[in-house]
């Protein structure tokens, strides 16, 4: 194709000619300035130029005449009176109109059948035949000795704003089946596909339709609507899948992304990769925020099976299970589907949204387990629960091991807050028979009963149904319903047996307790000690306390002191208390008894009266006890006491065979009138009243007596006197006879 070249001494824009013609495809031929006849002359690029209208020749020299004004030329300062779309500058022939700058091409506009192509920049840019709407904006070879590395246009529509060796099009022969594509400059880039860009850099590709590079270089956008954004030797190969930067970076299916970082691969359906280094997001839905060697996915060919699963980052961490979660950390895996792993190093979350929060080789094994953090745990019950600690093992479902190293909860629904080598549960590989154990903390303590608790402390067993320990060394609640409270070497060994505390102590019988102290055995049902040394209960229901203290039969109540020497129960039933230094027994009124054999009295009262060493009561009757003295008539006492109704009988709690003899309190305090009531006597009042008669008795006896010794000195008198009458008798029958 013929070209028509314009020389132009000075500057002359191109834009001021596209202004100056109203649009880049004028819609008439006409034109402003009329072709001159062709001037014959010499082959070549010589020509025979003759002076006229407007050109100016002078000493060879051709020139136009700017004083010229007919208005059909282009003057540089400018035209007035144009028309757009009449008045252009432009050719009107199916010839390329180019233009110079120092003797080389700088714009070639190239007319086709609809709008023309425009090639700027090298003159060896080129766009290729039968290409429509084409556009070079600049640019030229990358390597300037080799002019096949300028840049060109293949097909319609075409577009590169500068650089080398870029290309738009796939160059293929067909014009028309990759319109639109796009490269704004940079070297050796190309857009192959419709509206394919590529922004900038060095030997990037957009090869499918409208896929974009940014820049950077090496990098390509395969997939259709696929983005590089930057970086180096980054493909994003996906329908959709964009990778913003970095290097090496890779995504092979639709809608993934990768934000940076070098040699990620996001392979699965709508995964990402925010950026670090060689992680790879293989299930659909994926994440990788950043670290390196991380996976997102289980990379079994089947991007469904891992999908949504997230990696926050880290290093070598891997998220397998769908909608898994690793948060961070190393070497860690959560593999179970929801699965959560926050951080740590080689921790594995394999159950059915298991979580682990971090920590070290950490392991939630079963459904809905739970690792919060520690080391070396493992959670393989489903819902089971190790809060932190070290070696931890929650085997059971729902089971939970708040802390501590090697605690064990074998059955479901255990518990342990803390300590270590513990265990909550019997752990016979049924985990349904000891569920509810509990182990509050301490040191190899076990709580093998079913809901058995032990609260703490070192050694201690509570296996039965119940049982509870609440701290301690080596205490065993082996009944149901046991309870130990703490202390050393104790056993609740029956049914709802329990030793509050102390050392060595045994409840051997159901409902059996003993509270404390040392070395005391309750042994009968629903025996007590409530503490000291060496006491057994034997007897049900019994009673020991104190030291030696022995409550051999049912219902017997025996409490010995400080003295080194068995007491023992006689029988059932008995209240039996042995207390060398006495007993006293005081009321909220200050009142007493004292049992204490001291100065001669075995009992005293805070009344003052007592019962003496050898057996004899003592009422009190002391004259600064007393008040309101008044004499007593003791004849007429005597008289009531003669009256008074005294029968043999016997109390009807003792039976017919014991009996007794007295008055009744009525009869006595209807005569007397003395004591608080009339159903009781006081011994001092029978005392007193016997005593009152008995002194009226002997002022009546007195007075006998005084009438006696009258009648006798009378009948003395009187024998006298006979005596003598008699004598006289006898000396006057002597001297009768005579």
């Amino acid at each position: 194709m013929k070209s028509r070249h314009v020389f132009i001494k000075g500057a002359v824009l191109f834009s001021m000619m596209l202004l100056l013609s109203g649009q880049a495809c004028p819609p008439n031929a006409d034109n402003m300035m009329p072709e001159p006849n062709p001037i014959p002359g010499p082959p070549g690029d010589d020509a025979t130029v003759t002076a006229g209208e407007g050109i100016i020749v002078q000493d060879g020299v051709v020139s136009l005449d700017i004083n010229f004004s007919d208005g059909l030329y282009w003057k540089l300062d400018g035209n007035a009176g144009t028309t757009a779309g009449t008045h252009f500058l432009g050719t009107t022939d199916d010839e390329p109109l180019e233009l110079y700058v120092n003797n080389n091409c700088a714009l070639r506009l190239e007319p086709t059948d609809n709008c023309p192509n425009l090639v700027g920049g090298f003159g060896g840019n080129a766009v290729e035949a039968g290409v429509v709407a084409a556009t070079i904006a600049g640019g030229g070879p990358s390597d300037p000795a080799d002019a096949a590395t300028s840049n060109r246009v293949t097909d319609n529509y075409g577009t590169i704003g500068g650089g080398g060796n870029n290309q738009a099009g796939d160059n293929n022969g067909d014009s028309t089946d990759t319109p639109y594509a796009t490269v704004a400059g940079g070297e050796n880039n190309t857009a192959l596909d419709e509206h394919s860009t590529v922004g900038g850099g060095e030997d990037n590709m957009a090869i499918q339709n409208s896929s974009t590079v940014s820049g950077g270089g090496s990098n390509t956008a395969a997939g259709i609507y696929s983005t590089v954004g930057g970086g180096r030797s980054n493909r994003a190969g996906g329908f959709g899948a964009t990778i913003a930067g970095g290097q090496n970076n890779d995504t092979t299916i639709n809608y993934s992304t990768i934000g940076g970082g070098f040699s990620n691969l996001a392979s699965g359906f709508n995964s990402t990769i925010g950026g670090g280094e060689d992680n790879t997001a293989t299930g659909d839905g994926t994440t990788i925020a950043g670290g390196i060697n991380n996976q997102a996915g289980d990379d079994d060919d089947d991007s469904t099976t891992s999908a949504h699963a997230t990696v926050g980052g880290g290093q070598c961490n891997t998220a397998s299970g769908p909608d898994s979660t690793v948060g961070g950390g190393e070497e860690n895996t959560a593999s179970g589907s929801e699965s959560t792993i926050g951080g740590g190093e080689g921790n594995r979350a394999s159950g059915p949204e298991s979580t682990i929060g971090g920590g070290f080789t950490n392991t939630a094994s079963a459904s809905v387990s739970t690792v919060s953090g520690g080391e070396f745990n493992l959670a393989s019950g489903s819902r089971s629960t190790v809060g932190g600690g070290t070696a931890n093992v929650a085997n059971g479902s729902r089971a939970t091991i708040a802390g501590g190293e090697e605690n064990h909860v074998t059955d479901n629904h255990g518990s342990i807050g803390g300590g270590m080598n513990n265990q909550a549960g019997n752990d016979d590989n049924d985990s349904t028979n000891a569920t509810y154990a509990t182990v509050g903390g301490g040191l190899q303590n076990i709580a093998s009963g079913e809901k058995a608790t032990v609260a703490g402390g070192e050694l201690n067993s509570a296996s039965g149904l119940l049982a509870s320990v609440g701290g301690g060394i080596t205490n065993v609640a082996q009944g149901d319903h046991s309870t130990i409270g703490g202390g050393d070497g104790n056993g609740a060994i029956e049914d709802a047996a329990t030793v509050a505390g102390g050392r060595f102590n045994i409840a051997n019988a159901a409902k059996s307790t003993v509270a404390g102290g040392e070395s005391n055995f309750a042994d009968g049902e629903g025996a007590m000690i409530p503490g000291g040394e060496n006491n057994n209960a034997a007897g049900a229901t019994s009673f020991a306390a104190g030291q030696r203290a022995k409550a051999n039969h049912d219902g017997a109540f025996v409490w010995a002191d400080s003295l080194d020497a068995d007491f023992a129960s006689a029988r059932d039933d008995e209240f039996r208390a042995r207390a060398s230094g006495g007993v006293r027994f005081q009321v909220n009124n200050g009142g007493f008894v004292t049992i204490r054999d001291f100065g001669g009295a075995l009992i005293n009262t805070s009344t003052g009266a007592n019962l003496t060493s050898a057996g004899v009561w003592q009422d009190v009757s002391d004259r600064h006890a007393k008040e309101n003295f008044e004499p007593v008539d003791t004849a007429t006492i005597l008289e009531r006491v003669a009256e008074l109704p005294l029968t043999s009988w016997n109390y009807k709690v003792e039976g017919k065979n014991i009996r007794h003899l007295g008055p009744m309190a009525q009869d006595f305090h209807a005569a007397f009138g003395l004591g608080v009531d009339d159903r009781h006597l006081a011994s001092l009042d029978t005392g007193g009243v016997a005593l009152a008669a008995i002194q009226g008795l002997y002022q009546m006896l007195k007075e006998k007596d005084i009438q006696l010794t009258r009648e006798q000195a009378r009948l003395a008198k009187l024998e006298a006197e006979s005596v003598k009458l008699r004598s006289r008798l006898e000396a006057l029958e002597t001297l009768a006879e005579r």
